[in-house]
């Protein structure tokens, strides 16, 4: 890929665009800009989304300039790692991992069977998840190596298993931390929890392995060489080891079916959470500028007839009031997430049975102390973005890595929905989401800070009107 002061001097020539009037437009000084085309002059970050988004260059040419100045910014790998970033925020990331892998039930009459080739293994590990239901599974097989993972992943959402024990852990490569990451959330929302952990060490004869009732696969990194084991005796050793090494795990993210054990979660995370420089994507509106009279607007009568389930919602929003909030750096709402909350009031973060849908003047506020608290509030634009469907938040700060997902689709009569939150003190995670976002910023997927701002005092003062 040329360099960016290269790509843009030759799109400037291919728009036909002079200098002055980019210039203009944006607001960038005009020397700046012929500085950095000759080259004397490296182009500036805090810059780059205005000229992007200017209106003289081509999606394909915004995203070509994109990459290049990110490729400069970091190095070789960063823009297919931001793509992969974006795929694992698209519905396409778990479409793919519900695809059925073709294989079929084989019969295993000895004790002891070897296997040779991937399609081998694979039909091993399909046979002893799905020959038996409701048993204890331990493993430590890779996220990356794909059938597997959906073989294992269909039968999360079966509900298979009895127990569910798997164990990962994170590496020098982005893209596999990232992929940690969302397939984590993905198995959590099906109730199995991964655990990372820098010592799998289960002392087996292959280096990964799947165990499920009674029997063992074990086979090498490479998904090449393989054997299944009928052997209780030798899962109940698992078993036992299994106990040993989840003392030295951890598990990143964590599921709750109670809202109020959520929010409970997330009080608990605020309180380490150190706020300078907050960045984050906001795929819905949070409940961000609460005060006492939206709280009493949004309880349900279930909620305000149990007293002490009100005194909690009560004391949750008053950490979110009281907390520093107003150092939160850049924040990135999506069109369709924005436009949602516009029309219905509805705060995802706290699902159908505990909260209702915000009136007009009160979704005005939130909106509002949005704006006050973000130096930098950027809105994603529609005809770009690839992940306005999932309810999904991502805050990064300077110790902090935040990712939360809410869903309230149960149909229970007091519906207080799933969440999930994956929450990580990994520096190199944190680093890797913060330049994500800040891609994302700065891409073509976001419209500018002004525009952003306009726009929403826009829906603010329409919003006042009703």
């Amino acid at each position: 890929m040329a360099k960016f002061c290269k790509l843009l001097k030759k799109y400037i020539t291919e728009q036909g665009v002079p200098v002055y009037q980019i210039s203009k437009e944006t607001g960038i000084n005009r020397t700046l800009i012929q500085n950095v085309l000759s080259e004397k002059k490296k182009f500036p970050k805090g810059r780059l989304n205005a000229l992007l988004n200017s209106t003289y260059f081509t999606a394909e040419q915004i995203k070509n300039l994109c990459d290049a100045f990110f490729k400069e910014e970091y190095d070789e790998d960063k823009p297919a790692f931001f793509e992969y970033c974006n795929y694992c925020l698209s519905e396409k990331f778990t479409n793919d991992l519900q695809k059925n892998v073709s294989v079929n039930l084989n019969e295993y009459n000895s004790d002891c069977t070897f296997l040779n080739g991937k399609r081998n293994i694979l039909s091993a590990i399909y046979t002893i998840i799905n020959s038996s239901d409701n048993n204890i599974f331990v493993s430590d097989f890779d996220f990356d190596q794909t059938e597997i993972n959906r073989i294992v992943y269909n039968a999360c959402k079966d509900k298979k298993f009895k127990e569910f024990y798997h164990y990962t852990k994170y590496t020098d490569n982005e893209k596999d931390n990232v992929q940690i990451i969302f397939n984590s959330i993905a198995y959590a929302k099906e109730d199995c929890i991964t655990y990372i952990n820098d010592r799998k060490d289960f002392s087996l004869l292959f280096p990964e392995f799947i165990m499920c009732g009674d029997s063992t696969v074990m086979y090498d990194s490479k998904v090449e060489n393989g054997i299944i084991i009928k052997n209780a005796e030798l899962c109940d050793y698992i078993i036992q080891m299994n106990e040993k090494v989840k003392l030295n795990a951890k598990t990143d993210v964590a599921i709750f079916h109670n809202a109020f054990e959520y929010m409970y979660h997330l009080d608990i995370i605020s309180d380490k959470k150190e706020y300078s420089n907050i960045i984050s994507f906001d795929n819905h509106i949070c409940s961000m500028g609460v005060n006492k009279e939206i709280i009493d607007d949004i309880a349900t009568d279930q909620i305000k007839s149990t007293a002490q389930v009100f005194q909690q919602l009560e004391a949750h929003f008053d950490l979110l009031i009281e907390a520093p909030q107003e150092s939160i750096d850049s924040m990135i709402i999506s069109y369709e997430g924005l436009m949602d909350f516009v029309n219905t009031g509805k705060l995802y973060d706290f699902p159908n049975g505990l909260a209702k849908n915000l009136k007009p003047k009160h979704r005005a506020e939130i909106l509002s102390a949005i704006l006050k608290i973000c130096s930098n509030v950027f809105v994603s634009n529609p005809k770009y973005t690839t992940f306005d469907k999932i309810q999904l938040n991502i805050e990064a700060c300077k110790n902090q890595l935040l990712i939360s997902y809410s869903d309230d689709s149960d149909d229970s009569e007091l519906n207080l929905g799933t969440q999930v939150v994956f929450n990580s003190g990994d520096t190199d995670l944190i680093e890797s989401f913060t330049s994500y976002v800040q891609y994302v910023m700065l891409s073509e997927k976001t419209f500018t800070a002004e525009y952003s701002k306009r726009f929403i005092q826009k829906q603010i003062e329409i919003l006042q009107a009703e």
